[in-house]
Formats: C-alpha cells, structure tokens, sequence
C-alpha cells in the first residue's frame, strides 16, 4: 500500500519541486510583468498634453536659500509665463522680494506641451537618458517606469503607470561646463479639459538653487501676442527698464500661507 501511494504521489511531487526551483531562480510569474517600451511610454505620456500648444501661467516661484546666499531667506515671486510647443517661452515678473537668482534652464517644459513622441525621445537622449534601460519602479509609494539608469545620479525618467504622467526627470544641464544634475519633481496633476497639468514642480539644480513653481491659474491655447517672444533690446543709459513690485510685509504674509499650504500637501 504504502508502495502505490509513493507512486501516485511521485509525478505532483517532482512537479511541485520544480516549481520552487524556478520560482527560487527566476521570481513569479507575477512578478516579471512586462515592461512597455520606451517608446511606447512616451507616446502614451505625450498623449496627456498633446493639447497644449500656447499656455500662459500664472505662478508663484520660490527661490530657497542657498549656503552663503546674503539675503538669508526664501526668494518669493508672482510670475507670469507664456510658451508655445514651437519653443517659444516668455517669462515675466510681477512682484518679488528680492533679486532672483539666475541658473533654472526650461528644458523640462517641453515635455508639458504638445511635443511630437519622436521629438520627446530625441530630447531624452540629448539630456542623457539611456533609452535601452526601462524597468519598474516606485516613487513615494506610486507604481511607475522608469527609463534611463537606476543610479540616483544618472539621468532618467520616471512615469506614473496608471496614467501615464512624468513624475520625476534628471538630466544634465545642456551647455553647462560643470555638467550638472537637474532635478524636477512633478506633483498635484489637476485636470485640464480632460488632459492634466502638474500644478507643483520642484527644479533643483545640483549645488546651485532650487526653485518651486507653484501654479495659480493656467489658460490653454489663448492668443498669445508675438511680440512676447522677441528678442528684447539692450537698455541704453538713456533708458530705464520698467521696474519691478516689491512686495509689502502684507503681500508677503499672503505669499507666504499660499506656500505653506502647497507644502503642507507632501509633509
């Protein structure tokens, strides 16, 4: 009896032994889900801006202080900004509270506009992004791809699963002699006439600054008047530029729950 039970019993056993074994070697099933391809991820990821051709946002940007910066607190400023998906960008400065520091590129606006999948992927490898490198990831708890190299200091773009949005983007900084590390975080996507818009991003560019934009109102695709985006001339010393609001201690109050409001968001 015992013999015809060790037979009957024998086929499921090695079966069973053989599962484990593979299961020890190459993971679950489940847990070699395929992986899209990357251009099959930024088609998928163009598609949720392939409306915005002309966008003029009105923002509030946060400078935090850097190490020795001599005015020794945040830089805050209301700005308005108008780009095309041809290229063109216009920023302008309402109010501020001090001078701005300059060093913040825009190459990471392009991917929010109505930019072709085949000019996306060459922006990618011109920012140094390893297009043969794509594989699942988390970020904050959030299930997504990532393409480009899994090192912390290596270009790469992080995209939501579920819809196909970026959510974080590194890359070298084009022109830079130092080739340095940019950093932009993209947070709080609100619907736009059915497409979506990170209304809080955080660029941070290594050892230099980093900057918040948090944005106030944003209109799609209204006229925007072409002389924005001329090249403007040099102010002679016959001329004064136009100047600038300082904000008051009240303005700065207000600023200042508006941006503890937007942080509060992600402590």
């Amino acid at each position: 009896m015992l013999k015809n039970m060790i037979k009957n019993y024998r086929k499921p056993l090695c079966i069973a032994c053989w599962g484990c074994l593979w299961t020890g070697v190459f993971g679950a099933p489940e847990s070699r889900a395929y992986v899209l391809p990357p251009e099959q991820l930024v088609e998928f990821m163009a598609v949720n801006f392939n409306s915005f051709d002309n966008l003029m946002i009105n923002q509030i940007t946060k400078q935090e202080a850097a190490a020795g910066d001599e005015i020794g607190e945040d830089r805050v400023f209301r700005e308005k900004v108008s780009m095309q998906a041809s290229g063109n960008y216009h920023l302008e400065i309402l109010e501020q509270t001090a001078e701005k520091l300059e060093g913040a590129d825009r190459l990471f606006r392009q991917f929010l506009l109505n930019i072709p999948k085949e000019k996306q992927l060459a922006l990618l490898l011109k920012l140094g992004i390893d297009l043969q490198q794509v594989e699942h990831t988390r970020l904050d708890g959030v299930v997504a791809y990532r393409i480009g190299r899994a090192d912390g200091n290596s270009p790469q773009l992080v995209i939501e699963k579920k819809r196909f949005l970026p959510l974080y983007l590194v890359y070298r900084q084009t022109g830079d002699p130092q080739a340095r590390l940019a950093r932009v975080r993209f947070r709080d996507y609100r619907s736009v006439k059915d497409k979506w818009y990170p209304y809080d991003i955080t660029y941070t560019l290594e050892d230099r600054l980093t900057e918040r934009y948090m944005i106030q109102g944003l209109e799609n695709n209204v006229p925007l008047d072409a002389g924005l985006f001329k090249t403007p001339k040099p102010v002679t010393p016959l001329q004064t530029a136009a100047p600038i609001k300082k904000l008051s201690p009240e303005e700065k109050e207000k600023l200042k729950k508006i941006i503890e409001a937007f942080e509060k968001k992600y402590e």
